[in-house]
């Protein structure tokens, strides 16, 4: 039962990083393939991370897998933010198409 639960806890984290890298290539900037990459790459690594716990039922392996996991949902949206602001500051804004709205972002002007 264990085995069936680390290989399904797998497959959906591998499911996720195929889903990260399609955004990786498909998406129009860098931001939207930032925020892509950074959701579900962190998602998937939890998920792959709780299926060694549930390989391996060790309590030191499961104190290590939450250390992980508490140090990877920390610092992984940091990074990203940080690089989202090294973008913005190079000048890599969002591109929008005709038609999007752009609501709940700052709209720039030519001077800025």
């Amino acid at each position: 039962m264990m085995e069936i639960a680390a290989a399904s806890l797998a497959a959906i984290g591998s499911c996720l990083l195929v889903v990260s890298a399609l955004g990786l290539f498909t998406l129009r900037d860098a931001l939207t393939r930032l925020h892509a990459t950074t959701k579900s790459a962190t998602l998937a690594q939890g998920f792959m991370f709780l299926g060694v716990a549930f390989i391996i039922p060790s309590l030191s392996v499961a104190w290590k897998v939450i250390a992980i996991l508490v140090i990877l949902f920390f610092t992984l949206p940091v990074s990203a933010q940080m690089l989202a602001r090294a973008a913005l500051s190079r000048g890599n804004y969002p591109v929008y198409q005709e038609g999007d709205s752009g609501e709940g972002s700052r709209q720039l002007s030519d001077s800025e």
